[in-house]
Order: C-alpha cells, then sequence, then structure tokens
C-alpha cells in the first residue's frame, strides 16, 4: 500500500511538473506567435517603403528623361535659330553691299550730271 501511495504521490508530482511544462510551452509558443506577428508587420511596412521608394526612383528617372528630351529639342531649336541668325546675318551683308553700292552708283551718277 505504501508503495502504492508512493507511486501516486510521485505520478501526482510528475502531472504537476508536466503541466508547468505545458504551461511553459505554451506561454512560449504564444511568445513565439507574437514575435511572428512583429516580424511579419515590420517586414510588410518595410516592404511598403522599398515599393514606395521604387515608385519615386521610376518617378525621377521619368522626369530625368524627360528634361532631357526636352534639353535635346531645345538645343535643336537653338542649331536652327543659329543657322536662321546665320543665313539672315549673312543677307544683311549682301543688301548692305548691294545698297552701298548703288549708292555708290548713284553718287557717281549725281556727279556725273552735275
Amino acid at each position: 500500500l505504501e508503495e502504492l501511495e508512493a507511486a501516486v504521490v510521485k505520478g501526482q508530482e510528475q502531472g504537476s511538473l508536466a503541466e508547468e511544462r505545458l504551461r511553459d510551452l505554451t506561454r512560449e509558443k504564444a511568445e513565439r506567435r507574437h514575435d511572428a506577428a512583429e516580424m511579419h508587420a515590420r517586414l510588410a511596412e518595410e516592404r511598403q517603403q522599398t515599393d514606395y521608394a521604387k515608385s519615386e526612383r521610376d518617378s525621377a528617372v521619368a522626369r530625368a528623361e524627360a528634361v532631357e528630351a526636352l534639353l535635346q529639342e531645345l538645343d535643336e531649336e537653338k542649331q536652327q535659330a543659329d543657322s536662321q541668325a546665320d543665313y539672315l546675318a549673312e543677307a544683311l551683308a549682301n543688301l548692305e553691299a548691294d545698297s552701298g553700292a548703288a549708292l555708290l552708283g548713284m553718287e557717281e551718277e549725281r556727279d556725273e550730271l552735275a
């Protein structure tokens, strides 16, 4: 009978230890789930920030490409304007030369008539 009582007490002690161990494991499991949820939330936030940064970078690249295209277009227009200015300067010089020659011719005719 004493052996049976000792076995019951030992069984109860082992049962209490097992219950305590089960509570510890349950608490650890809950802590790990909480930590995993926090990590998941952090990863989601980082992913969102990364996506936003990529979007901003893509927008900046698109704006830079648009500015580059505008600069190229302006450069082409400047070259055309420079060519037109050169042409007009040459035409003006020719007109001045022609009008100077005509004026000289008229002065010579006036002198001859006088």
